[in-house]
């Protein structure tokens, strides 16, 4: 099968949540054998074809995906110059076809996680993903682009979030992680109105709809009509094979040296610190607890951090406890920080999978996480859940992990045999599966 796969995160440098998942996502599609075509949507305008991929890969590499919502005013230039390009119509947006974008790696350099060489052909479309975005919110419409011209047509267009894009006659599969700016809207600046008009039209001609929890199918049929014959619930998957050999007890032990860290010396939240992620709340339990053993915070800032990240700084500079803050890291230094910790400490508010879970139960990492649906549907019994409204509820299974050895040598078997159910090969069937249920609809 040739597939067309969107790069909207696939390049961001901080390496969010999407990102992630777009990247298992082309890794699992090679895996099953089949072709994949990438869509970028950069800004190049005025580029020739053989300036055309310099000033992708800059785009793709140097800046963040960026929607509507937070787009500079210095860029609505351009914007506004790509939705004229892609002009509107009476029957919604209609866009140029993409252009063709080759990387010769002998003439340009990309240190990036993206392998170019995954991808049968990759094209780029001006501002595809935000004149989409644009329109979108005021239209409740898909923007849509025409299969490049004399290039081969691919069987389905995957987009990896929702995405307000449509490929011409082209059957659309959409992935639907989370609702939370609608049903957690206390921890987003998005206008909901806006949002809700984007994901209608990202929703509205998908032939199939893949959510990664049935705690996000749910919440998709709550906000939106949609019927059960197009949902499909693949979950996700994290596939560590490729680390596995290089996460040695000696390479462990020098990642963690930098920091000043021991091997089962510290507790670790991973993620972006934001207000969905509760991180407050785990620092009052934290020093509720009484524990001795750092707990460090590993992960990009995220929206409305400040206040959270002024209490990192502060805490822990008297008596004996301790907190870390460490940013961003490189893939194989991060799992290493994951594979040391005594615990994954994710009291999260509000998740649609909880990949970070996932990827410390994959290391045998012992996890504490919040009894939300999606959580307790990824953990099951393989984890200390807990209610993440009480940092006495917190505490007491930071005290536990972290005082019962025998109980955290339990956490980490069970956290190992659950991750299977989340493995590549499982993933692989669920996403066959929904992509034959696609092409049958369509």
């Amino acid at each position: 099968m040739k597939l067309l796969v969107d790069g909207y995160a696939l390049g961001a440098q901080h390496g969010t949540g999407l990102t992630r998942y777009s990247i298992e996502t082309v890794h699992t599609l090679k895996q099953m054998g089949h072709s994949v075509d990438l869509l970028l949507g950069a800004a190049a305008t005025r580029a020739n074809a053989k300036v055309l991929p310099s000033v992708v890969l800059q785009k793709l590499m140097a800046d963040p995906p960026r929607s509507l919502f937070d787009t500079p005013v210095s860029e609505l230039f351009e914007i506004a110059l790509a939705m004229v390009r892609h002009s509107l119509s009476p029957l919604g947006v209609a866009a140029d076809s993409a252009r063709p974008v080759a990387f010769d790696q002998a003439f340009i350099s990309a240190d990036s996680v993206v392998d170019f060489d995954d991808f049968a052909a990759i094209y780029n479309s001006n501002e595809i993903y935000r004149a989409a975005f644009v329109s979108a919110s005021v239209t409740g419409k898909n923007l849509v682009i025409k299969p490049p011209h004399g290039a081969e047509s691919p069987d389905l267009f995957h987009c990896t979030s929702p995405l307000p894009v449509a490929m011409k006659a082209i059957p659309r599969v959409t992935t639907v992680h989370d609702l939370i700016p609608l049903t957690f809207p206390q921890a987003t600046k998005i206008p909901l109105r806006r949002y809700h008009q984007i994901m209608r039209a990202a929703i509205a001609d998908s032939a199939m709809l893949c959510c990664v929890s049935e705690h996000s199918a749910n919440e998709l049929t709550k906000f939106f009509t949609v019927p059960e014959s197009r949902i499909a619930v693949t979950y996700q998957s994290v596939d560590l094979t490729s680390y596995v050999e290089l996460l040695t007890d000696s390479f462990v032990s020098t990642v963690l040296g930098e920091y000043g860290l021991e091997h089962g010396g510290y507790l670790l939240f991973n993620g972006a610190v934001e207000p969905k992620k509760n991180v407050d709340r785990l620092l009052d339990a934290y020093a509720q607890s009484a524990v001795t053993l750092p707990l460090v915070v590993l992960g990009p800032s995220g929206w409305m951090c400040e206040a959270v990240e002024d209490r990192i700084q502060c805490a822990g500079k008297s008596g004996s406890q301790k907190v870390i803050r460490i940013g961003f890291l490189e893939r194989l230094s991060q799992l290493a920080i994951i594979k040391g910790a005594a615990a994954l400490c994710f009291p999260s508010l509000a998740e649609g999978f909880g990949l970070p879970v996932l990827e410390a139960m994959s290391l045998g990492t012992p996890v504490i996480t919040s009894d939300k649906p999606a959580l307790i549907e990824l953990v099951g019994d393989a984890a200390l859940t807990v209610n993440p409204y009480s940092t006495v509820s917190i505490a007491a299974a930071i005290r536990n992990v972290v005082n019962d050895n025998r109980a955290s040598a339990e956490l980490s078997l069970q956290g190992i045999e659950r991750s299977g159910r989340f493995s590549s090969e499982q993933y692989q069937l669920r996403l066959q599966a929904a992509y034959e249920a696609a092409l049958g609809v369509a």
